[in-house]
């Protein structure tokens, strides 16, 4: 049992030389991290210890620690230990890594220490494996690295299993599908969704020999194709997978997203139907704001496409009539529909889809300039309020220069425009 371990006292393990302490505080300046690790593998007779070193760069002091076999570290120096690990605000010295993991290689071969992509976990391993500690040395050992860092926070394991399938309750197999920060190892945290986990994986098997981390868009997929006792499209599964995602701290944020991004799919496959592409079926979910504009305008785009057409058609003479451009170079002209407008929007990567509203309205007036030799390439998009020039942008927002700049300016004077932009 953990509890008859004996505790490491740093006391009784002599420090590096002096003159190492400020060639490791030049160094750590070098790197980017606000905390730099610097491990040393150390033969003592037949035996061995890891002296490690962090440098925090806000206090501009060290702090020590140990890893020796067949002890472990005291209950504070653990978890300080394994919550600055876990943190991507530290680094490794990359020069020491190599020696540690030689050396680790060398005078410990039975800890089976790993390289891993994130280096700290690493060290965690080799920490965790020096005084068997049962799960977590075996999640260490399996390159479950991610699983073993979220242990503490798992409810209902059984932490007197010899084997992870047994701990778990899951096939080994399904168990590494979880091993994703950004995918669904929450499933884990309890007993209930683990045996709903071993129910999805049986039924649909030979779907997720294919994917080899389970993301979460695609674990809440695949649990609504089984309650609702469908099949899976494995094209729309894939899809989930390559979602960018990112939550901030608020838990229940990925099940909102995903609801807004359902009813987004809905929406879309129903204006397919109606008038063929229009939105295209993923969006990049890693900017909230811009995918709720984009979630707003599809379903409003589903709800009143129609009416939204027929009131660019009633405007387009007018439009045209008021700013047609043509010269050597370039053609200035409005949006043909409101179709065309979104699918500028994703062309150019820009906001312009929360543009449709105002310029239907004539709160503001939206322009496309094209190159005369690529007429149907998106290339830069005008904004005109009150007579004014507001903005002229490409691709992601970017500025614009030379040729093209020279003709706006050309234009917006042959209108009476006003040229409020640099």
């Amino acid at each position: 049992m953990r509890e008859n371990i004996p505790i490491i006292d740093t006391t009784e393990y002599p420090t590096i030389d002096e003159m190492y302490y400020e060639l490791m505080r030049l160094e750590s300046y070098t790197e980017k991290a606000k905390k730099v690790v610097f491990p040393y593998v150390i033969k003592n007779g037949s035996s061995w210890y890891v002296d490690i070193y962090m440098f925090i760069k806000e206090q501009d002091s060290f702090e020590r620690y140990i890893i020796a076999p067949n002890k472990k570290m005291s209950d504070e120096d653990e978890h300080k230990y394994i919550n600055v690990y876990s943190e991507y605000e530290v680094c490794i010295c990359q020069r020491l890594f190599d020696f540690f993991m030689r050396e680790i290689e060398e005078f410990a071969p039975q800890l089976k220490v790993a390289r891993y992509e994130f280096k700290m976990e690493s060290i965690i391993h080799a920490y965790y494996a020096s005084f068997r500690s049962g799960l977590l040395e075996l999640l260490y050992k399996s390159d479950l690295g991610i699983i073993a860092n979220h242990l503490s926070i798992m409810r209902d394991i059984n932490l007197n299993a010899s084997n992870l399938e047994d701990a778990f309750g899951m096939p080994i197999k399904l168990l590494r599908k979880f091993n994703t920060t950004l995918g669904a190892w929450e499933v884990l945290m309890h007993v209930q969704t683990r045996e709903k986990a071993v129910k999805v994986y049986k039924r649909y098997n030979s779907l997720l020999n294919d994917i080899p981390l389970i993301e979460i868009f695609q674990w809440k997929y695949l649990c609504d194709c089984y309650d609702k006792e469908e099949s899976v499209d494995k094209k729309i599964l894939k899809d989930y997978g390559r979602l960018p995602v990112y939550f901030e701290d608020d838990d229940d944020n990925s099940e909102i997203v995903y609801s807004d991004y359902l009813e987004y799919r809905s929406d879309v496959m129903v204006i397919e139907k109606r008038v063929g592409h229009v939105f295209p079926r993923r969006i990049d979910l890693s900017d909230p704001s811009k995918a709720e504009s984009i979630c707003k305008m599809a379903q409003l785009y589903k709800e009143h496409g129609y009416e939204l057409e027929q009131e660019l058609v009633y405007m387009s003479y007018d439009l045209q009539e008021k700013y047609d451009y043509i010269d050597e170079d370039f053609i200035i002209a409005p949006p043909a529909s409101v179709a065309q407008m979104i699918k500028e929007a994703f062309n150019l990567k820009n906001c312009l889809c929360s543009y449709v509203v105002p310029f239907i309205s004539r709160e503001t007036d939206i322009l496309f300039m094209r190159k005369r030799t690529q007429p149907d390439k998106s290339y830069v998009v005008i904004e005109i309020r009150d007579g004014k020039l507001i903005q002229a942008r490409g691709v992601c927002n970017s500025d614009i220069c030379g040729k093209a700049m020279d003709s706006i300016s050309i234009f917006c004077r042959e209108r009476n425009i006003e040229l409020e932009i640099a």
